[in-house]
């Protein structure tokens, strides 16, 4: 059989990201949805398992990366202490820890962060 006789089946390919951005209710942030806040809601759903392990080890660093400079503007010491934690101090451990532990790690660092942020940040 020739190639050119070969029925080629298309697949449909999904171009959403593995992790879809949600609404996130307005009343939480003031009537505000702040990238930072987007950053600690998909840690937040990696933490309650509506993400998994690689999905969120690969693409937490990116999410970070594009919203970055925006989360800097409205709140530099905020989006500083997001990085430092979650992703220097958390997500590039990954490589080192079993899952549970980078779980674990993810955790604590998301809880102080969260703490801070009663504090004054949010």
């Amino acid at each position: 059989m020739l190639v050119s006789q070969i029925a080629i089946r298309q697949i449909p390919i999904s171009t959403s990201p593995l992790w879809e951005e949600k609404e996130t209710p307005k009343a939480n942030f003031g009537g505000l949805f702040r990238p930072e806040h987007y950053i600690m809601e998909m840690a937040k759903s990696f933490l309650d398992g509506e993400i998994d392990i690689i999905d969120f080890y690969l693409d937490f660093p990116h999410e970070i990366k594009k919203r970055y400079q925006k989360m800097v503007r409205e709140d530099r010491d905020y989006a500083e202490l997001i990085y430092d934690c979650l992703l220097e101090e958390g997500n590039d451990k990954y490589d080192e820890l079993s899952e549970a532990q980078f779980k674990r790690l993810i955790r604590k660092q998301y809880k102080y962060i969260m703490d801070v942020a009663s504090e004054g940040f949010i």
